[in-house]
């Protein structure tokens, strides 16, 4: 086995940990927009947070899909095959939760602005839903047969176990997917967090709050991860037919030349999103988007009175 293979699978892990982090509160956001703000200024102000970084965010979904396609063909192949529904409705709330975002200010009419904020709600609701739902089934199983194909239905996807670790239920999670009850360290260290972040939110201390949520999030995927390798996707039909890294992946040449461009330019994009979000770290109050009140005007201010040299202006018809 080429030592390249675990190191693939490390970036792989790395970069949807990435995605879930970065994604995860502008997930939360266009989910919440509606519920947090009782206004329209207080809901611009909401996406407003999210507006330089969210579409660059979502790049990590495709990094980590092509990272998924170059290093482990098979995996890639089995899983989007077999979830290609699943896929297709996740593409297509990705799609509506982004052009909610760019259409959503176009006019000032308040029906049109609120169908808009119930799609981005919508869309930023289901995509981590059907996400978590697709993690899940790797680590839960799916009816694999002996050549690598799916063979169950959409409905096969929709399990139990995949609902309820998309809730977030990361105990039943480990009970699930192992033999013994205890935690181990990832598990553990997301189940504090989550009870450290609502601490925090509640006595209002919003940056450290934020710092919980995302070791929560990272130990939640890094969990699924752990338990996971080596297989990538189990097989329910039989324990011989599961994928794995050494089944799945590429060649050395194909691993080797990866790594190099992988080496040479994560640093730089990490460095890139790096600075994009210190450019933008200034806070956004709602108060910058309260409507600009109209200057009062005298009654005739747009009429002048009519004079010898000037004749009364001309009146409408209709009016």
């Amino acid at each position: 086995m080429s030592s390249l293979v675990p190191f693939w699978f490390i970036v792989i892990t790395i970069l949807w940990t990435g995605f879930f982090i970065l994604e995860g509160f502008d997930f939360g956001v266009g989910m919440l927009h509606s519920f947090a703000a009782d206004d329209d200024a207080g809901r611009r102000a909401a996406i407003n947070t999210i507006g330089p970084l969210w579409d660059g965010n979502e790049v990590w979904l495709i990094v980590a899909a092509a990272a998924m396609f170059a290093a482990f063909p098979g995996w890639y192949a089995t899983m989007f095959s077999g979830m290609y529904l699943l896929l297709v409705l996740l593409l297509a709330s990705l799609i509506v939760r982004g052009v909610a975002f760019e259409y959503r200010g176009k006019r000032d009419a308040a029906r049109w602005r609120r169908t808009w904020d119930v799609l981005l709600t919508v869309g930023s609701a289901l995509a981590p839903l059907l996400i978590g739902i697709a993690l899940a089934d790797l680590l839960h199983g799916l009816p694999i047969n002996s050549a690598q194909n799916y063979t169950g239905s959409f409905w096969d996807l929709l399990q139990p176990y995949a609902l309820w670790t998309v809730i977030g239920f990361v105990i039943w999670t480990h009970i699930t997917a192992s033999t013994t009850f205890f935690l181990n360290f990832i598990e553990l260290l997301a189940i504090l967090a989550i009870i450290a972040a609502i601490s925090l939110v509640y006595n209002h201390r919003d940056g450290f709050a934020f710092t919980a949520t995302t070791v929560t999030i990272a130990s939640c995927i890094l969990a699924i991860f752990v338990d996971l390798y080596p297989n990538v996707m189990v097989s329910s039909t039989n324990p011989a037919y599961n994928l794995t890294v050494h089944n799945t992946a590429s060649n050395h040449y194909a691993l080797t030349a990866m790594t190099i461009v992988v080496i040479v330019f994560l640093p730089l994009v990490l460095i890139y999103q790096a600075w994009t979000y210190y450019v933008f770290r200034r806070r956004v109050s709602r108060s910058e988007f309260q409507p600009v009140p109209q200057p009062r005007t005298a009654p005739n201010a747009g009429h002048p009175t009519a004079t010898a040299d000037a004749p009364p202006p001309p009146t409408r018809r209709g009016t």
